[in-house]
């Protein structure tokens, strides 16, 4: 985790120290926490998205907003993987000059960037596959022949340092893969750390 990641998320739970208020009663947001926490991220997203509709106050508003934004993450399939990340962008946007929007833009960058490694693992992947299906082709025709044809060989070999060369890349991206990976969990961590300190505040 970034430093600057680190600082904002101090500053957030600083804020939401200061701006904790004490109602007498559960607010619609602390549901939507607790529902979050437990992991029931399908009923967490609509319970913030229904506490953002009813907040009075903008930086709750903001909040539920992007939690309801990262439930649905967490309970989306892949295919609804860049509407989500549009949508998040576009919170980032909006929400700006707020901790809760720069945490979204941290997010949606993590988010882009992981997916742009495991895309590019599995194009190497395909790349890969492709190539040693070529190798044993020429290999076979090598065979068939009965003769030494140069050429041939020397394709091969060319081929075969082709595909160590690919192996090599595809170990870094996965390695790379691994540590954005990583990034989100522990950014997720993070916020979920934030949360419990917003909720133990509340009555």
């Amino acid at each position: 985790m970034s430093r600057q990641v680190r600082w904002l998320l101090l500053a957030v739970g600083a804020c939401a120290v200061v701006g904790c208020k004490t109602p007498q009663q559960t607010r619609p947001i602390d549901v939507a926490d607790r529902l979050f926490v437990r992991g029931d991220n399908e009923a967490a997203a609509v319970s913030y998205a229904a506490a953002a509709d009813i907040a009075t106050d903008s930086n709750e508003e903001l909040r539920a907003r992007f939690f309801s934004l990262l439930s649905r993450r967490a309970a989306s399939a892949p295919e609804q993987f860049d509407r989500l990340l549009g949508e998040l962008r576009a919170f980032a946007s909006e929400a700006k000059s707020s901790p809760w929007g720069r945490l979204a833009a941290l997010y949606a960058d993590e988010m882009a960037q992981t997916d742009a490694l495991r895309r590019a693992v599995l194009r190497a992947g395909a790349d890969l596959a492709s190539q040693e299906t070529r190798i044993a082709e020429l290999e076979r025709t090598l065979l068939a022949s009965g003769q030494e044809l140069g050429a041939v060989n020397a394709t091969i070999e060319v081929m075969k340092d082709d595909r160590l060369q690919m192996l090599r890349s595809i170990r870094e991206l996965e390695e790379l893969l691994q540590t954005r990976a990583a990034a989100i969990v522990t950014l997720e961590a993070e916020l979920e750390a934030l949360k419990r300190i917003d909720m133990s505040r509340s009555p």
